[in-house]
């Protein structure tokens, strides 16, 4: 399987519509692979899956939605009330992405050779998530797991590179 050389992540919250497609367009992104788990948003139709979709496809860049490497809701709605800390979501997120099963199937929750297939697929591929950085600052105080996700891409040879746009 060939690695992605450059992968790049992006949160589209605080983003106007023109504002993100112009950011894909500079940074000649050709995928955005939507790690969200619903891809519908009543306070921002414009990032809805179709309406996405019709937006990128106009200049060039496709879109999938791949929801099994997003963050449950028990577990997104615990870490917004801190009932865990940063270190214990990424300590969750690395065993969802590397070993998580489900339980009647017993097969793995997320395929990361089937995400790594379909990323390899184009030369400029964009992971989507919803929050601005992928890592806590002062102004946020949440690690978006699109950093996790990039992570392991990453650690495990995936891609040569990550940028956070």
């Amino acid at each position: 399987m060939q690695a992605v050389q450059r992968l790049f992540t992006l949160g589209y919250i605080h983003r106007k519509i023109e504002d993100f497609i112009r950011l894909i367009e500079d940074y000649e992104i050709d995928l955005v692979a939507d790690i969200r788990l619903q891809n519908t948003s009543q306070n921002k139709p414009e990032y809805s899956g179709e309406s996405l979709k019709k937006s990128l496809k106009k200049i060039g860049c496709s879109y999938f939605h791949c929801p099994e490497f997003a963050v449950p809701y028990p577990i997104l709605d615990a870490y917004r009330a801190r009932v865990f800390d940063n270190s214990t979501f990424v300590r969750y997120l690395h065993w969802r992405y590397s070993a998580a099963v489900d339980y009647v199937t017993q097969e793995r929750i997320c395929s990361m050779e089937k995400l790594i297939r379909a990323l390899s697929e184009y030369e400029k591929p964009c992971i989507l998530g919803m929050l601005p950085h992928a890592s806590p600052d002062s102004k946020q105080r949440m690690i978006c797991h699109r950093l996790i996700l990039a992570s392991s891409l990453y650690d495990s040879g995936a891609c040569r590179e990550v940028i956070h746009i």
